[in-house]
């Protein structure tokens, strides 16, 4: 069981688009989960999608340690999402970093 003194590192990602281009957005985050996973330093990377709210996507992520995120976000696979995702998000990503309180 995890505690507060876990020093593995958690994001979460929200990702918004239209619902007109939801599909096309799924279409690349869905190819990146499996090349994100093999990344040094992951544990966990899930992909989530809002069934209340199309176009509404959520990734939750594990990593070792705050090194392994910057090293997964300076990847030419986010570089070139971040070309994507800047056509097709309505707003920009919301990225939270969290503890594990209990």
């Amino acid at each position: 069981m995890q505690t507060q003194s876990d020093s593995r590192f958690r994001t979460v990602a929200i990702l918004k688009t239209r619902p007109e281009n939801a599909a096309e957005l799924r279409e690349h985050l869905l190819a990146l989960v499996d090349p994100s996973r093999q990344d040094e330093g992951c544990i966990t990377y899930i992909l989530h999608e809002a069934i209340n709210r199309p176009g509404v996507f959520v990734f939750y992520e594990g990593w070792e340690d705050e090194a392994a995120i910057d090293a997964h976000i300076a990847t030419d696979k986010l570089q070139r999402l971040k070309e994507i995702t800047d056509r097709l998000l309505i707003e920009p990503e919301d990225i939270y970093y969290m503890n594990i309180l209990k």
